[in-house]
């Protein structure tokens, strides 16, 4: 199922040309990254309102499969804008992390 809703965010949020990835149980979406992006607040909270109905509309579907209490699931979401720490990893395939 993860792997699911981080196919789906990818998709939705593939135009605005940001990454999605997952830290633990939580999902991070971030644009600008590497080059600023002017429009990065308007870019993010789209995203954010996005996410929020497709997670309904997914909810309402799973909700047929699983049973009645798959519409207690919830979804948080939060903004920030500002600065960031990232680098890169290193091990079997070094990557840049958030």
């Amino acid at each position: 199922m993860a792997s699911f809703f981080i196919i789906t965010l990818t998709t939705i949020f593939a135009p605005s040309n940001a990454e999605v990835e997952t830290i633990g149980d939580s999902y991070v979406a971030v644009t600008g990254l590497p080059n600023p992006n002017e429009r990065h607040a308007i870019i993010m909270a789209r995203f954010a309102e996005a996410c929020v109905e497709k997670f309904g509309e997914v909810t309402k579907k799973l909700e047929h499969q699983l049973g009645p209490d798959t519409a207690d699931l919830g979804l948080r979401v939060g903004l920030h804008s500002g600065p960031v720490t990232a680098g890169v990893l290193r091990g079997e395939r070094a990557r840049f992390q958030l």
